[in-house]
């Protein structure tokens, strides 16, 4: 099986150090970070930086309808784990 979609679900360290590196070998529209609301609103204000580089994430909510990912990466904390995984349905 091929991975063309990839879900990123936590934009703390781990999460945008993998999305930066996926963002580059992908186009924009498949690589997904997903993000309650004020999150995303939060990271489009403020911005995204990896190592001083801006990025420019895909960002959808868990109520936005999408293709189903091949790869869904959590890199959440594990307190917010059960969290994370709930917003996917």
């Amino acid at each position: 099986m091929e991975i063309k979609k990839v879900s990123i679900i936590g934009l703390g360290a781990l999460g945008i150090l993998y999305a930066n590196h996926f963002s580059k070998h992908m186009p924009k529209a498949d690589l997904r970070i997903l993000a309650v609301e004020g999150r995303m609103k939060k990271y489009q204000q403020e911005s995204v930086y990896c190592n001083g580089e801006r990025c420019d994430f895909n960002y959808i909510s868990p109520e936005q309808t999408s293709d189903p990912a091949d790869l869904i990466i959590f890199t959440v904390k594990y307190n917010g784990l059960h969290k994370a995984i709930q917003n996917l349905y």
